[in-house]
């Protein structure tokens, strides 16, 4: 099925929070902070690795490129106070242990129609999330990402049970809205879970994991 482009973000394919610091970054963190390197030395290796993470999410097809947040130390720094019009639900912290328990199933429809924002991030990558039959509440004029590809192990995802996923999240919202199962697909795009990231070949397999599957159902 080919749709139309988006033209602004969200786009089908999204990577929400940080990307994984190379070793060298890290390292010359550490040594800031400890005082035996300079400021402008540590702005040199962010230059290079923000150089080599821009490069990747190019070749694997983002839209969306960003700085892999290495300038900062969490990605959720200043971050919070800076968003208008969309919400985060995640589910785990940056270590993977869990902000919240339980399935979305309870504040579902609070969160759908009484938030005064646009876009919804939630992750759906393990059955703790609850199914989707929650989005069932998601009005017309919203538009959810669904956090359906996990950063908590390498291993890669089907993508035809990917597709599956998407596809019984649209026929619920369907269900909801009593509109065509092909129009609500255009409310929906996918992201990774949030979580402490994967690196290097692991991570740039997961992205066109990511990439795969949204071109697999939206032809873009």
């Amino acid at each position: 099925m080919v749709m139309a482009q988006r033209t602004s973000p969200p786009f089908r394919a999204e990577y929400i929070g940080s990307l994984r610091r190379p070793d060298e970054l890290v390292q010359k963190r550490l040594a800031f902070d400890a005082g035996s390197c300079t400021r402008e030395e540590l702005q040199e290796c962010e230059d290079r690795s923000i150089k080599d993470i821009v490069q990747m999410q190019r070749d694997v097809g983002l839209k969306t490129i960003t700085d892999g947040e290495f300038r900062r130390r969490w990605f959720f720094e200043v971050f919070w106070d800076s968003l208008e019009g969309m919400t985060f639900v995640p589910q785990s912290s940056k270590d993977g242990e869990y902000f919240a328990e339980g399935s979305y199933e309870t504040i579902a429809v609070r969160l759908f129609n009484e938030l005064n924002v646009d876009v919804y991030y939630l992750e759906y990558d393990r059955e703790r999330a609850g199914t989707f039959e929650l989005l069932r509440f998601l009005p017309p004029d919203k538009f959810i990402v669904l956090g359906i590809i996990t950063t908590k192990s390498p291993q890669l995802e089907d993508p035809d049970e990917m597709v599956a996923k998407v596809h019984e999240a649209a026929r619920n919202i369907a269900s909801g809205q009593k509109r065509p199962y092909e129009a609500v697909l255009d409310q929906i795009a996918l992201a990774r879970s949030v979580g402490l990231p994967l690196a290097g070949k692991d991570m740039r397999n997961k992205l066109h994991l990511l990439i795969k599957v949204s071109k697999m159902i939206w032809g873009t």
